[in-house]
């Protein structure tokens, strides 16, 4: 990965790239994110029109509940070999 200011010099904002792709691909993506800066906020608070509480996801768990483990699924077994063919190809 690789960490790159999109923001400018008198406000630094990082982001961070994977660094797999070549020099090319990666300069047009910082140039991108450079660019269009309010489209990738790093927070709900630079998002620009949109109230903070839209962002927040929330799920209301009532307290004596815990977690529990589901079985596995189990695919059919043909339908396996099938799937394995594929990715080993």
């Amino acid at each position: 990965t690789k960490k790159v200011n999109i923001g400018m010099d008198a406000e630094p904002k990082e982001a961070i790239i994977e660094d797999y792709w070549y020099e090319s691909k990666v300069a047009k993506i910082i140039e991108i994110l450079h660019n269009f800066q309010d489209l990738f906020p790093r927070s709900y608070n630079e998002l620009k029109g949109v109230h903070e509480s839209l962002g927040e996801m929330k799920i209301n768990l009532n307290e004596s509940t815990c977690p529990f483990l589901k079985r596995p699924y189990m695919m059919n077994m043909n339908l396996r070999i099938k799937v394995k063919e594929e990715i080993d190809k």
